[in-house]
């Protein structure tokens, strides 16, 4: 406590500026906090005296509403033993936030001489991000620490940048240039003599992910000119924010609740769709079949992964590994099935994102979708070597296989 009397003076003066304007408790979601969650990022860079990261968003929410989510080092979402601290913190009045302050010092043994790197901040297009980053830069800086304000930014872009900063750059470039020119190299890689010319007509939720698709574009053309036989490939935006609400009537929260389209597209037969949500780390995808709108959902998106990675893998001969599909009790029982018929491995955990990803860390390569469109695959970093080891040995005498470029 008597460390941090030193910042309670910054603590006072940033206070008034931002009061908390609803009396009532708050629990810790995937969705985040409004309240002091610049001194709760601080005290995390202190802690793990790395590189972290703080999203201003609240996903496929109404325009109304606003939260902040907290980035972990390797581009994780904040780790569970520390929500704890976040309701704390943000249910503590202010007369009690240095005590509050103290507390989490105390538990986790946190240095405050220690000078973090700068605190990454991004943010979505809502009306009331600006003012939340405002009160979150405030936060930080009386704690005496630094940050970075990256403007408006997808949620995933943010996560890229934080994990590049901690791996030297060996992920990428921690640059909005850098991720997508990663997407897009892997992407031309992967749809290499896919077929003919295509295009992806694509709901933007009015969001911030409808503003980034241009540079999506041109990263996509710039890399296809290294790829032999890459087919064109364009997209075409749909609620793109330049009229319209954010995530009303359109958006992946939409499409899958509602089993229909979202507003301001009007399905073809053969052309294929997909949808965002507002700060764009949800994707479904949907067609027109018959005369009803078939969704491929985050369950449908798990089982394609999961064959195609079991597939690469029976190609490359690798044997051993341990891998699984991890999913929700909310999960499609036919997807379950599905991939259990195919002798792999499927693991239930709680709705949320989190448990997912802690689930994924016990095996070598984990494929793990939530139905509404939250994804994502973990490989063991060895267990990654290796493939790509095998897939260049591969590619030397392949004639047709998934790594075959002629």
């Amino acid at each position: 406590r008597f460390e941090m009397e030193r910042f309670a003076k910054g603590i006072a003066l940033a206070a008034p500026h931002h009061p908390k304007k609803l009396d009532k408790h708050f629990d810790y979601g995937t969705a985040g906090f409004r309240d002091k969650m610049g001194l709760l990022a601080a005290l995390r860079a202190k802690s793990t005296k790395k590189e972290v990261g703080v999203v201003i968003t609240a996903s496929h929410n109404p325009v109304e509403d606003n939260g902040v989510k907290l980035i972990d080092p390797m581009g994780e979402m904040l780790a569970m033993e520390w929500e704890s601290h976040a309701r704390n913190l943000a249910n503590a009045k202010d007369d009690s936030i240095v005590g509050e302050l103290a507390k989490i010092v105390e538990k986790e043994s946190i240095d405050l001489n220690f000078d973090p790197p700068k605190i990454r901040i991004g943010m979505d297009t809502r009306p009331s991000s600006p003012e939340l980053s405002k009160a979150l830069q405030d936060g930080i800086l009386a704690l005496q620490c630094q940050f970075e304000n990256l403007g408006e930014m997808a949620t995933p872009q943010v996560h890229f940048i934080v994990r590049c900063l901690n791996t030297n750059c060996l992920y990428g470039q921690p640059t909005e240039s850098g991720y997508f020119k990663k997407l897009a190299k892997a992407f031309c890689s992967l749809n290499q003599s896919a077929g003919p010319d295509s295009i992806l007509y694509v709901d933007g939720a009015n969001g911030v992910g409808a503003k980034k698709l241009p540079l999506f574009q041109t990263s996509i053309a710039e890399a296809s000119a290294e790829v032999p036989n890459f087919s064109k490939f364009d997209i075409v935006a749909f609620n793109d924010g330049t009229q319209g609400k954010l995530n009303e009537r359109c958006g992946a929260d939409y499409v899958k609740t509602g089993q229909c389209p979202p507003e301001g597209i009007v399905m073809e037969p053969g052309k294929r769709y997909c949808s965002f949500d507002g700060d764009a780390d949800r994707i479904l995808f949907f067609f027109q079949n018959q005369k009803s709108c078939q969704i491929l959902d985050g369950d449908r998106i798990a089982c394609l992964l999961t064959d195609y990675i079991h597939e690469m893998l029976t190609y490359l001969e690798i044997e051993g590994l341990s891998i699984a599909a991890v999913m929700t009790g909310y999960s499609n029982g036919n997807a379950v099935n599905y991939l259990k018929k195919k002798n792999i491995r499927v693991e239930i955990v709680p709705t949320g994102v989190k448990h997912l990803k802690k689930k994924c860390t016990e095996f070598d390569v984990a494929i793990a979708y939530e139905a509404n469109g939250h994804g994502n695959m973990v490989v063991r970093e060895e267990v990654e070597r290796k493939i790509e080891m095998m897939a260049q040995e591969k590619e030397k005498y392949c004639r047709g296989g998934p790594f075959c470029t002629e």
